[in-house]
């Protein structure tokens, strides 16, 4: 699996499932590698707000992380310790970043209207975290998509 270009993270790009894990783990090392070799910095924010901060893989899929899932990417890649993902959560923790500029053709992105998966790499905090605040009927203040779309499916289980 190679990465092919980079994307926003509210394209029509269908993000890898987390449920298939030896794909993940290979969309995970690859990106990890390619972050070193191109020297890439940025937090997790910006790959979530950032116009290129996707990236997208020669199978058509990208990997949409959550803001702590992709500091945690960063840090393995910059220190090879992903505790250290604090470092990279967020804008205001990175004096200057390293954007991809090689934008992924959108004639590539896999689109399955009738995926209904998870579709979003995410820590077992950020999980953690949204089903506290669910389980205790609290609103979620956050801006992370990821833990936000968590949030909901765990809200939407909790009713059925």
């Amino acid at each position: 699996m190679k990465i092919i270009g980079w994307t926003t993270f509210d394209s029509a790009c269908q993000g890898l499932c987390v449920e298939d894990r030896e794909t993940m783990l290979e969309a995970l090392n690859e990106t990890v590698k390619v972050i070193r070799d191109n020297g890439y910095l940025f937090s997790g924010e910006t790959h979530q707000m950032g116009d290129c901060c996707v990236p997208v893989f020669d199978n058509g899929r990208c990997l949409k992380c959550s803001m702590r899932a992709w500091g945690t990417l960063m840090a393995i890649a910059h220190t090879g310790d992903g505790n250290d993902y604090m470092d990279f959560y967020m804008d205001y923790s990175i004096d200057k970043s390293k954007l991809p500029t090689q934008k992924a053709s959108e004639k590539s992105f896999v689109i399955d209207p009738d995926e209904d998966r998870l579709l979003y790499y995410y820590t077992n905090a950020d999980l953690e975290l949204a089903g506290q605040s669910a389980s205790m009927g609290m609103q979620l203040m956050t801006f992370d998509k990821v833990v936000l779309a968590i949030y909901d499916i765990i809200v939407s289980r909790m009713g059925e």
